[in-house]
């Protein structure tokens, strides 16, 4: 099953004060920019609409050794709960991609199943 939304953000947006501030808006961003529809005639889909009942999230991170990752369930919940008004979390979880290079700094993939 491929991701229907997946996108990779610095690891700084984590941990820095200040980037965390703005972690919400950015993710949702990402997400919303990301974000694969079903091709459908625009007249229909506006119709219909878009009704995501569940969803789930893997959280990757690419680092040379594992890092503390300050992110939880409740936190994504929260984040994507205007992504997918409605929907309802049904799995969230965090993998370890090692990098072959020890000065790589650390990168986040995140990928969405809906």
């Amino acid at each position: 099953m491929k991701p229907r939304i997946s996108f990779t953000f610095p690891y700084r947006w984590l941990v820095d004060k200040e980037d965390r501030k703005f972690l919400k808006e950015n993710l949702v961003n990402l997400a919303n920019r990301n974000q694969i529809k079903p091709v459908l005639d625009p007249v229909l889909q506006q119709r219909i609409g878009l009704f995501i009942g569940s969803y789930a999230v893997i959280l990757k991170y690419h680092a040379f050794d594992p890092v503390k990752i300050p992110l939880t369930q409740e936190e994504i919940k929260k984040i994507f709960k205007e992504v997918f008004p409605g929907a309802k979390l049904i799995g969230f979880r965090k993998k370890f991609v090692q990098v072959e290079s020890v000065t790589q700094l650390p990168i986040i993939e995140l990928e969405i199943y809906h």
